[in-house]
């Protein structure tokens, strides 16, 4: 079934405009990828030479950066090359989806290599970099990554590098997982250090909970929130530290009272629950079940025949087609396209083929072709592409004007 949906996808592709049809070639070589790799690179390099070929600058760029991310799930080294030639904050906003992409379709050790020698000040990015080692076994190579994301926050203090959009939020994720791998001195040296971050700064309003079950602590300060995150590591490298710093906030002080060790003990008391439910008698789907559509539960989606996912995903469509703002943009970019995108995935990997009936609830050809092609991923196993949305529309422009 899914040969017949991609024969029909460039069946329709060829009907389409130019811009449709490089980036449905593009997805095309993906899953050709799972039967034949000739082809695969063969219809990707005719979908980057079509996108190379569009007379508008902007819609070019666009598609040569979502090319490098199709190309990195078949062909590494021709990402990398394309990726060379994108610029400015494109080039920043694609290398994530592209390791990651990587990672996914079996590359992971090419995009875990890059990531290893890539300047610190600039293609250095905490969150893909935990992505790409976190599956792996290879200690060395979680160790010598950590140690690279230490030092790009090192580069951060220093002003040589610009502050992630998210603060130290997703090194400290990735420290927090990884630290014992380093000899103690070393990584308290680095806890010593993103204390200093959280306190260097100033002190804010938020709003932030955890919980495990029915256990639950809640944060009103941007200090607090963040000193809970890395209280595991506190209070195993620097205790005296801990001791220091706890009492000063009371919130934090009832939080690591009931989670002394913060992150692993909710984790600790959620196993426990778990195992406890699992004795008091068989667990229902939604009870282990995680897998959302969007922000919907998928068993809910199920039941419902996708109902909200595609209440959202036509709204999305209507704003970007609005004739009196436009979303100018290249539709594989579109918001909406990328929610058809996720319905038809998911609809695949747990309906097979029968979930191809919800194609016809897809008023756009374009949008519809995108969907078939990601459905079509799906029933040939393929990870999960994510995408890239932009808006860019008539009152936008008369805005920018006034």
């Amino acid at each position: 079934m899914s040969r017949e949906l991609l024969r029909d996808a460039r069946a329709q592709a060829e009907r389409l405009e130019p811009a449709v049809r490089s980036a449905a070639l593009c997805h095309i070589a993906r899953v050709l990828t799972k039967t034949d790799a000739t082809e695969a690179r063969r219809v990707l390099e005719a979908g980057l030479a079509l996108a190379a070929s569009l007379p508008e600058e902007e819609a070019r760029e666009i598609l040569r950066a979502e090319g490098a991310v199709l190309a990195a799930t078949i062909a590494p080294a021709r990402a990398f090359e394309i990726f060379s030639m994108l610029g400015g904050e494109r080039r920043r906003n694609v290398l994530g989806q592209l390791l990651a992409r990587m990672a996914d379709h079996g590359f992971g050790d090419a995009a875990t290599e890059y990531l290893l020698r890539a300047p610190l000040d600039a293609d250095f990015d905490f969150g893909t970099a935990m992505h790409l080692v976190g599956p792996s076994g290879d200690l060395e190579i979680k160790r010598r990554m950590l140690r690279r994301a230490i030092l790009a926050m090192r580069e951060t203090d220093a002003g040589r590098r610009s502050k992630p959009a998210f603060g130290s939020r997703d090194f400290v994720h990735f420290f927090v997982h990884h630290w014992r791998l380093l000899p103690v001195e070393e990584a308290r040296a680095a806890l010593r250090e993103e204390v200093q971050r959280i306190l260097s700064e100033p002190d804010g309003p938020m709003n932030a909970s955890f919980s495990a079950g029915s256990e639950r602590v809640a944060f009103t300060s941007t200090h607090q929130s963040r000193l809970f995150e890395i209280l595991e590591p506190l209070q195993e490298l620097d205790p005296d530290l801990a001791v220091s710093v706890i009492p000063r906030y009371p919130e934090l002080s009832a939080a690591a009272w009931r989670f002394p060790y913060g992150q692993r003990s909710i984790g600790e008391l959620a196993e426990r629950e778990i195992a406890a439910a699992r004795k008091a008698g068989p667990l229902r789907v939604s009870d282990v079940c995680t897998d959302y559509v969007g922000s919907t539960p998928i068993e809910y989606a199920l039941r419902t025949g996708f109902a909200q996912p595609f209440a959202i995903a036509m709204d999305e469509y209507n704003n970007d087609s609005d004739p009196d703002d436009f979303n100018e943009v290249p539709k594989q970019c579109w918001p909406s396209a990328a929610a058809f995108r996720t319905i038809l995935y998911k609809a695949g990997q747990y309906e097979g083929v029968t979930a191809a009936r919800y194609l016809d609830r897809i008023p756009d050809p374009a949008l519809r072709l995108f969907a078939q092609i990601e459905l079509a991923a799906a029933l040939a196993g393929l990870p999960q592409l994510g995408s890239t949305t932009m808006r860019r529309g008539s009152r936008a422009r008369r805005r920018v004007g006034r």
